[in-house]
């Protein structure tokens, strides 16, 4: 045989032969990644489907056409109310097993809670390390028990009657978005417990209706405004009452007197309390500095 001919036959083998190890390499590699997410993954034993286990695809899938609530919903109702939604995944419905992971054996965050900051700096989702986060949850953890919160069902229920005022106004008149009303009934709400003020976004709400044009367009409502154009405007609006309920606190004004505590109904609004954990706690470390303030309030917004 030719010589040339056998170099040529080699080097031609040689040249096949790379081309399919590239092709089965990536091949082999997610084989090898499936039969490891199957059989060998820490997860392996939690209900789910298989191929959910093995690859995010799926689930990308659906939350590319904002369907993952209505995915996952219908892994729980098939799986049970554990179920794992990806390779690194799981997704609960279940008060102990949310406890478990919450409260109990109070696993670490991911750099995931990150991307989560509102003015890059950190609020209590965005912190992961344990000790600083129980000293920021310590701060407002108060304002959500419900001795504090049915101090202010006043001015809660004030806010659902003007929104039924509102439906009974409109009789059937014209359709209504109630995803956007009740957005405004939540403003108004957070308004009270949150910076101790009354709300006006259902009213603004209610005047653009009338007048035929955008609610956006015509918000007069400050918080509104700074909620919709997040977190610009909610930075500005934030900082501004951080300084307006501080020289309150200062002055001891008729509403908040020197502990930040509203002396009418002995209410203390959220940025309030957080105005009231600014010093050092037992072991002498700072508790909370005005962007932790700042940030923690947009975080609950």
């Amino acid at each position: 045989m030719d010589p040339t001919t056998i170099t040529h036959s080699t080097a031609t083998f040689f040249a096949s032969l790379h081309l399919l190890t590239l092709l089965c390499l990536p091949i082999l590699y997610f084989l090898s990644h499936a039969l490891y997410q199957l059989f060998l993954s820490p997860l392996r034993d939690i209900p789910g489907p298989w191929y959910a286990a093995i690859s995010d695809f799926w689930l990308t899938t659906h939350i590319a056409r904002l369907q993952q609530c209505r995915a996952v919903h219908q892994l729980f109702e098939t799986y049970g109310p554990i179920v794992r939604i990806g390779p690194y995944k799981v997704a609960f419905c279940d008060v102990a097993g949310a406890r478990s992971v919450y409260s109990v054996k109070r696993f670490d965050k991911t750099a995931f809670y990150k991307g989560f900051q509102t003015n890059d700096h950190d609020h209590s989702m965005t912190i992961l390390p344990k000790d600083l986060h129980g000293r920021h949850k310590k701060a407002f953890a108060p304002h959500y028990t419900m001795p504090s919160l049915t101090q202010f069902a006043p001015e809660m229920n004030q806010s659902v009657r003007e929104l039924t005022t509102i439906l009974d106004e409109l009789a059937g008149r014209t359709s209504v978005d109630c995803l956007d009303l009740f957005r405004q009934l939540l403003v108004d709400i957070m308004s009270a417990t949150s910076f101790g003020t009354k709300g006006s976004a259902l009213a603004a709400w209610s005047r653009a209706l009338d007048q035929k044009i955008d609610a956006a367009a015509a918000d007069s409502n400050p918080l509104s405004t700074a909620i919709r154009d997040f977190p610009k405007r909610s930075i500005l609006y934030v900082s501004a009452k951080v300084n307006e309920t501080r020289t309150q606190i200062l002055a001891g004004s008729a509403a908040v007197d020197a502990d930040g505590e509203n002396v009418e109904g002995r209410k203390k609004s959220m940025i309030a309390r957080l105005l009231g954990g600014t010093g050092t706690d037992a072991k002498g470390h700072a508790e909370l500095s005005d962007k932790d303030i700042i940030s923690e309030t947009m975080g609950h917004l």
